[in-house]
């Protein structure tokens, strides 16, 4: 009795000691893990170490425009000054009509602009070709002659000395000289960005000394040209040159090149995040690549709210990749992104020295170029400084896409990182990206609705989120139709009192664009219904019987069989597509019928493979009237069932058809919803009950199959939200983004 406890207490301490050596052991192991999420964390750096405000330009600064004309070359404009004057100085110039403050207030986020250095424009001031001498180490005798003919004609220099040590340098005053100087014996689009020869110079009778860096541009270079070269005055040197020795990434940043043949060229578009980051203008989000994660990314045009990320490895700050958003279709427009060459993620990829400059690598087109290592990975081969952003998908049916391709370092080591890029949400302003080691297969797609209004000859295109949440993605207008039908083909738009139709895509951003439009009379009249059914359009007279079966693409409509009228029933008030047949319906007399396509096969030549020749209709089964309930006003495939929808009372029911026609009623599924809803559409699991008087709409969906679900309740019609007045009223048309033809 007296040894147990003297034992049990021997034990106890072993075990006591043990417990110590594994909680040591554990502390080591979760010293490593913190230190080891410590190096992975994007919060360990700071964005000066990635170049964030290398280059100091904040607040207003000082420009003076000089105009000089050369003798023996076309004159000046008549209106040099006032042309000149407008296209710098104009404030909340639109990109249509730009003007370089409002242009540099947009992409710095209203951190910095151009404003008139006292009058703003001086001259012209007459030369000959005789008075200057050819450029000398990145040095113009013209910049100084210009500078001191606008001194001779009373312009103070010395009220921009701003910290008094009477010396006027590029970050106090910046110059942009108009000269008339034509360009291979075309018209003089060109710019440069040097310094004046000498570099510095005090003017006649003045202590004042001059040491500026002037934009030299021809009055026909384009808007982006001067904006490029004035960046230059900003501090960017000829490393910030991005374009290389094969027009890398044109169009996606001031930075390319910018010298387009068109005369007085006024495109527009953003600046790279990479050189925004390096002025201050952005605050990017900055994240370690080898941490999985995801984003929102604001699109470029969108003030304060356009916050680009950084992906980087710990291990070297020297390079990195960053993502931005670029899109003309955000709420709000396009802003001085007008221009921009495609819509989307653009991925950047950077390399830098120690002191945060672009470092140059060997060039992809020749061994004896050498190209800065800032470009974009376009789409869709991640081709360095060409291709396209990166869209949700390579059509409008994709959800999302993978980019298939991992990020990878200028040394050929691949990071194992691929990128997904997601839907776009705040009616296209926002895009929502992930990074991470994706192997598994994408979602289903995530459809679109398409609205149209007949009696405004306007259309939107929007969706629903995971959340339920609504997304209106574009706006557009279009002409007056009176059917508007998903196809494979695209959106089908059809007038039957004169014929002519109209064929238009929606991309994966959600925007609206017109394929081909069809004269009056390529379609007949009269048409009633027009219904796509596994890849065929399907027209019907309900006055006349007559039909016909056809497929639409932007090259026009192939036929493949027309039916004289009577050739089917009249009266038909529903026809509609499901998973298992076409399906007719009278809502007068409660008659029905079921139907499917007959495939009619020949071979165009000996040993040739066969080809479809005609597709024809196959009744399957036939409802005499009375068969149904009468007056149901909307019958919708949803995947999951056929819903059968009353207006006037709100009578619902989900319905099955099989393969061989037959028709019935999912027990239990009879309820009553809200009555007054004029369309119901079905985009994947999403039911949309819309209301054009008041503007009322509800989302639903089909009960599946769950362990926590009752199992009566599986197979019926759930709304799970109702948005009261939410939607704009008046759409007469709702239809959603079709799937891919299945035979």
């Amino acid at each position: 009795m007296i040894t147990k406890p003297h034992v049990q207490t021997q034990r106890d301490d072993r075990s006591e000691r043990g417990s110590r050596r594994i909680s040591r052991a554990s502390l080591i192991a979760l010293s490593i893990v913190i230190l080891l999420a410590g190096i992975l964390d994007a919060s360990a750096q700071a964005l000066e170490d990635f170049g964030y405000n290398r280059i100091e330009a904040k607040g207003g600064r000082p420009l003076l425009i000089i105009l000089t004309e050369f003798a023996g070359s076309p004159a000046l404009r008549d209106n040099a000054a006032s042309y000149f004057g407008a296209l710098a100085f104009n404030t909340f110039a639109p990109a249509s009509n730009p003007s370089l403050k409002t242009y540099y207030t947009e992409i710095s986020n209203g951190r910095f602009f151009w404003e008139r250095a006292g009058v703003g424009v001086v001259g012209p001031y007459s030369f000959t070709k005789d008075d200057i001498g050819t450029e000398t180490d990145g040095k113009l005798t013209r910049i100084t002659l210009a500078l001191k003919a606008a001194a001779n004609d009373g312009f103070d220099f010395a009220q921009f000395d701003e910290n008094g040590d009477q010396t006027i340098t590029t970050s106090e005053l910046g110059i942009l000289i108009i000269d008339n100087l034509p360009w291979k014996n075309g018209p003089a689009l060109v710019g440069a960005n040097r310094a004046s020869d000498p570099a510095c110079f005090k003017l006649d009778g003045s202590k004042t000394n001059l040491c500026l860096q002037g934009v030299v541009a021809g009055q026909d270079a384009s808007f982006m040209t001067l904006a490029h070269e004035l960046l230059h005055s900003l501090g960017i040197t000829a490393a910030g040159d991005i374009y290389g020795s094969n027009d890398n990434s044109q169009g996606y940043t001031t930075m390319g090149a910018t010298i387009y043949n068109n005369v007085d060229d006024r495109r527009t578009y953003h600046l790279d995040p990479f050189h925004k980051m390096q002025l201050g203008w952005v605050e990017p989000k900055m994240h370690s690549v080898h941490v999985p994660g995801t984003e929102t990314i604001g699109a470029a045009q969108l003030v304060q709210d356009d916050q680009p990320v950084i992906l980087y490895s710990p291990f070297d700050l020297h390079e990195f990749f960053m993502l931005e958003y670029r899109t003309t279709t955000a709420a709000g427009g396009a802003g001085y992104d007008a221009d921009l060459p495609s819509n989307g993620l653009v991925i950047w990829h950077v390399r830098v020295d120690d002191n945060k400059v672009p470092v140059n690598i060997p060039s992809l087109v020749s061994a004896t170029y050498l190209d800065p290592a800032v470009f974009i990975l376009g789409a869709p081969n991640m081709a360095r400084g060409h291709g396209t952003a990166w869209t949700v998908g390579d059509s409008f049916l994709v959800k999302y896409q993978i980019i298939p391709y991992p990020l990878t370092w200028l040394s050929g080591v691949s990071t194992g990182v691929k990128i997904k890029v997601g839907a776009t949400g705040d009616a296209g302003s926002k895009l929502t990206v992930w990074w991470g080691n994706f192997s598994e297969t994408p979602p289903p797609p995530k459809k679109k609705i398409v609205y149209y209004s007949q009696n405004y000859y306007t259309g939107a295109v929007g969706q629903f989120d995971e959340n339920g949440n609504h997304q209106t993605l574009s706006s557009f207008t279009a002409g007056a139709w009176t059917h508007v039908v998903s196809d494979a083909g695209g959106i089908f738009y059809y007038n039957r009192g004169t014929g002519m139709a109209m064929l238009a895509s929606v991309d994966a951003m959600g925007n609206h664009k017109v394929l081909r439009g069809f004269p009056p009379g390529y379609f007949g009249t009269g048409w009633t219904h027009i219904v796509s059914y596994r890849g065929y359009l399907f027209f019907y007279n309900s006055g006349n019987g007559a039909a016909a079966i056809g497929t639409i693409s932007a090259n026009g409509f192939h036929q493949y069989k027309s039916y004289a009228p009577y050739s089917f029933g009249t009266g038909w008030t529903h026809i509609v597509s499901t998973q298992n047949g076409l399906l007719f319906y009278s809502k007068y007399n409660g008659a029905g019928a079921v139907g499917d396509w007959q495939y009619i096969y020949t071979s165009p030549c000996a040993g040739c493979f066969q080809a479809i020749s005609e597709v024809r209709f196959k009744q399957l089964s036939g409802f005499q009237a009375g068969s149904f309930t009468t007056g149901w006003t909307s019958i919708v495939e949803t995947g999951n069932g056929v819903l059968f929808y009353r207006l006037a009372d709100g009578l619902n029911v989900m319905v099955d058809i099989d393969t061989k026609g037959g028709v019935s009623t999912r027990s239990g599924t009879v309820q009553y919803l809200k009555a007054g809803y004029t369309a119901v559409v079905a985009a994947g699991d999403d039911i949309l009950f819309y209301d054009a008087a008041t503007g009322n709409a509800a989302l639903a969906g089909v009960v599946k199959f769950s362990p926590w679900v009752i199992f009566s309740q599986v197979g019926t019609l759930s709304i799970r939200q109702e948005f009261p007045a939410y939607f704009s009223p008046g759409w007469s048309d709702l239809v959603v983004t079709a799937d891919p033809p299945t035979l």
